[in-house]
């Protein structure tokens, strides 16, 4: 049986490893993936996540893949350290018992984004693409459900 060494003073619940590596990464320079709201899109009212980073899209697959596997999990990510919300955009992605959609609160641009958990996981698999290097323009639209368009790009087109 391999044995790890164990750190004790390790955070070991997720949430608080989570703020422990957010606050980490807050002190890491990097490419970040831009968060803005288009109102006017040739697809409607868009929310639009903009980023070329593998690494990047790899750190936003696994908060999405979280939000498939905690019930209660609630994430900003307008204030996740490698997202830069343009014009104050605001989401706050949560898992909840069915699909509702994006839907804008009374304050713009902000809005929830509420999925079944395992519409999470269907979303956080449609990122899988974008976590390997490429070139060119790719893109993806992440909301299955009701409100405006979640794209992913990365260029900012699609």
């Amino acid at each position: 049986m391999v044995q790890f060494g164990i750190n004790p003073s390790a955070p070991s619940h997720p949430v608080s490893r989570l703020a422990a590596e957010r606050q980490t990464a807050r002190r890491q320079p990097g490419v970040r993936v831009k968060l803005e709201f288009l109102e006017e899109s040739s697809d409607g009212p868009t929310i639009l996540l903009t980023g070329s980073d593998p690494n990047e899209a790899a750190r936003l697959r696994k908060e999405f893949r979280e939000l498939s596997e905690w019930p209660t999990r609630r994430l900003s990510l307008h204030e996740l350290p490698f997202i830069e919300a343009v014009n104050q955009c605001e989401v706050t992605a949560s898992s909840g018992s069915r699909d509702v959609g994006v839907k804008q609160k009374s304050e713009a641009p902000s809005f929830d984004w509420i999925l079944k958990q395992l519409t999470w996981s269907n979303v956080e698999g449609l990122l899988e693409p974008f976590c390997v290097q490429g070139s060119g323009t790719k893109f993806q639209f992440l909301n299955p459900s009701f409100g405006p368009e979640v794209i992913f790009s990365t260029t900012g087109k699609w």
